[in-house]
């Protein structure tokens, strides 16, 4: 008699869903910037220096983080435009958070950027410029800062850029100051090194 072949079962064929990326097309490099931004503060312009990077995915998408604060602390009195003749007359604004980009025409001579940072930050006051042990406690606040930047690729590990911003803060509360001294447009100037 002959034996009957066991049948193999056929094994279901397991179809992925779809999704945004795919890790195994996907190409990862990244980049980091110092980046220098001019804007109003109150009645007075100034320079906030700091940098921003992230992780880059397929040449478009970044996450990453950025943060900024005041070159040089100014004084109460500058910024709101009143005398001021008590304690801790100067101001420390910093901030930084979380960023999310996105690349257009990345392989481009001149590419733009569109992103927003989304974050918190601290404003105090100090009896020094240096402010060390001097400051008071700080006022924490909400900021959320949308940027569109324009790059020149000079090289393939190096491109420099100009930005546009504009800051929208929330719960600044300190003193004379509200969040109408903060909230404002800004143009920034920053160079990235990273593998574009």
């Amino acid at each position: 008699m002959l034996k009957k072949r066991k049948r193999k079962k056929k094994r279901k064929r397991v179809i992925p869903p779809q999704t945004l990326f795919s890790i195994n097309e996907a190409s990862f490099s990244g980049y980091g910037a110092p980046a220098v931004n001019w804007a109003r503060i109150g009645n007075k312009n100034t320079c906030l220096i700091g940098g921003k990077g992230g992780l880059t995915i397929n040449d478009h998408f970044v996450i990453g983080g950025a943060g900024y604060g005041l070159a040089y602390p100014s004084e109460r009195e500058d910024l709101s435009g009143n005398t001021y003749l008590g304690e801790k007359p100067y101001l420390h604004f910093e901030y930084g958070g979380g960023l999310l980009e996105y690349y257009f025409l990345p392989k481009f001579l001149m590419p733009i950027s569109l992103g927003v940072l989304v974050g918190a930050g601290g404003l105090h006051f100090s009896n020094e410029v240096e402010g060390d042990d001097h400051k008071n406690k700080s006022d924490i606040f909400f900021i959320v800062q949308p940027e569109l930047t324009i790059y020149l690729n000079v090289t393939r590990f190096f491109r420099i850029g100009a930005g546009a911003s504009y800051r929208f803060t929330n719960e600044i509360e300190k003193d004379s100051f509200t969040d109408n001294d903060f909230h404002g447009p800004a143009v920034s100037l920053g160079c990235e090194a990273g593998f574009f």
